[in-house]
């Protein structure tokens, strides 16, 4: 049967190499951007099937699968080709083609299409699913220890840059190590500060959390990482260094901290935990945001918070609860 594609792959001057015992055809292609690939071919049932692969299950890690999976189903090509996870979990495109239509030989002009929308594919593939599930570089587990009361848009501005990598961020940036940190981060821990019900920490942990969750929902340019970000709550104890201890014990591992309170620097280099020095970013501090909300100017909230944290403060009558215990003091 595989006899059939040889005229046209001779024709077309396609290298290609042909096991008859396990029954496939490997094709050696020239890519659109510099460089070749491989595309196999296999017989399923009455069609052909090719089938090249896009990412390997080693550059996509296991956090990122199910992210990647929702990206994949919703921009499928719109031509014959698909993405889908073979047996090894690795992306493939696969473009499947009926033996009956030809039996005899597959003209030279039938096989230029399919390599020609294949080639097409993979050449868009990184820039069309990678810019909305973009795949960790490094590995490094890297804490974002914060009060958040409320979580503003520095925050998120912050986290961001440290998500993408972006040197701006660094309050060190001529520092080879604090830009080798960054350039190997793979998942930010945001850890939310354990105190709360009182004037300057007035929101639960509960309520930050659910903050900071509503957010990355509603934020794509967050949402992309969200396999990334893992959020948790401040274990409280009597020591001021103890909760890093305990952090560390809770999540398994922690290769940096990233933050620009001199307190938690100090606790971090106590312990031996890499800091990664920071800007605080937004020119927007947690107390201006309590201030502004006792005094009910909404449209300063309005630029302190992003949308969403303002429209779930305000499903919430979180505002009210943080104007109750400022209004205390």
């Amino acid at each position: 049967m595989f006899e059939s594609l040889f005229a046209g792959l001779q024709e077309l001057e396609i290298r290609f190499l042909y096991e008859a015992n396990e029954q496939y055809l490997v094709l050696r292609l020239h890519a659109n951007e510099p460089g070749e690939f491989l595309v196999r071919v296999t017989k399923e049932n009455e069609f052909f099937v090719f089938r090249t692969s896009v990412l390997t299950r080693e550059q996509g890690p296991a956090p990122a699968v199910e992210q990647l999976s929702r990206v994949l189903l919703s921009k499928q090509p719109a031509g014959r080709c698909h993405y889908c996870f073979d047996e090894q979990q690795n992306v493939v495109i696969r473009l499947v083609v009926s033996v009956f239509r030809h039996r005899s030989a597959f003209a030279s002009e039938t096989l230029s299409r399919i390599i020609d929308e294949i080639r097409a594919e993979r050449s868009t593939f990184l820039r069309k699913i990678l810019s909305d599930c973009p795949l960790a570089e490094g590995n490094l587990v890297v804490l974002f220890p914060a009060r958040l009361q409320p979580p503003h848009t520095g925050h998120f501005e912050a986290i961001q840059m440290l998500l993408e990598g972006d040197e701006r961020i660094l309050a060190r940036s001529n520092d080879d190590e604090q830009r080798r940190l960054l350039r190997g981060i793979g998942k930010v821990v945001i850890s939310l500060g354990p105190t709360d019900g009182q004037a300057g920490n007035p929101l639960t942990v509960h309520q930050r959390r659910d903050l900071v969750e509503f957010e990355l929902a509603n934020n794509p340019v967050l949402n992309k990482h969200r396999y990334r970000i893992q959020v948790v709550g401040s274990p409280s104890t009597s020591h001021d260094r103890y909760w890093l201890l305990s952090l560390i014990a809770q999540i398994g591992q922690i290769d940096a901290v990233a933050s620009a309170n001199s307190a938690t620097i100090q606790t971090a280099s106590y312990l031996k935990v890499p800091v990664l020095h920071v800007h605080r970013k937004g020119g927007v501090s947690g107390t201006a945001v309590r201030k502004s909300c006792v005094a009910q100017d909404w449209e300063q909230l309005r630029r302190y918070l992003t949308e969403s944290v303002f429209r779930r403060c305000e499903e919430k009558n979180l505002f009210d609860v943080i104007r109750n215990y400022e209004d205390s003091k």
